[in-house]
């Protein structure tokens, strides 16, 4: 069933999948229309109509929607000033939660949703992060130097950050600090058998 759902979508551009690799957001060539796929049970549903009514002022990229970690019917809307968790089925908003600064970088887990802004004038990327089991906000979590090109989970507790200049930090939820793990880096991902 899997390989039938992933052929079909051949025409189709992956945007969006779990890490468990059953759901996938596609978008088609063709068409531009959005579709939410599950690969287990090879059914697809148009979810175009609600992607649209986020607002986005172009069709949105990787960096700007994911499937939901807790959910594969529910989607996760990142725009300029907000993140957004939407039900993929029926469209109604679960949670908003905005920002007075523009998001530069996000990462989504079971969890915790963290994101970053970036201050002109101290030249440093703020993090924040919200708890979803508790509902709590926390701002300004920590601080660091220089801008922020991407946010990614290693786990519950800690966030890896890497800067523009190729400095990469991990940030630590129960300690709530950030420690450097390395220069001239370019990209990076967790090896998550580790």
């Amino acid at each position: 069933a899997a390989l039938r759902a992933a052929r079909s979508s051949s025409r189709n551009a992956v945007i969006a999948w779990r890490e468990d690799s059953r759901n996938v957001l596609t978008r088609s060539t063709k068409t531009g229309s959005y579709f939410l796929n599950d690969l287990d049970t090879a059914t697809s549903t148009a979810v175009t109509t609600i992607i649209q009514s986020a607002g986005f002022p172009a069709p949105p990229t990787e960096k700007e929607i994911l499937i939901d970690p807790n959910n594969p019917d529910t989607l996760v809307l990142i725009q300029r000033l907000s993140i957004e968790i939407r039900n993929a089925k029926t469209g109604e908003r679960a949670l908003v939660i905005n920002s007075t600064s523009s998001l530069i970088a996000s990462a989504v887990s079971r969890d915790t949703i963290a994101w970053i802004t970036f201050d002109q004038k101290k030249s440093a990327s703020l993090l924040y992060l919200y708890d979803r089991a508790s509902g709590v906000r926390q701002n300004d979590s920590s601080v660091v130097q220089g801008k922020t090109i991407k946010l990614t989970w290693v786990d519950s507790d800690r966030l890896g950050i890497l800067q523009n200049d190729g400095e990469l930090f991990m940030y630590t939820r129960s300690n709530n600090g950030v420690s450097h793990l390395a220069s001239d880096v370019r990209d990076f991902a967790w090896d998550t058998d580790n």
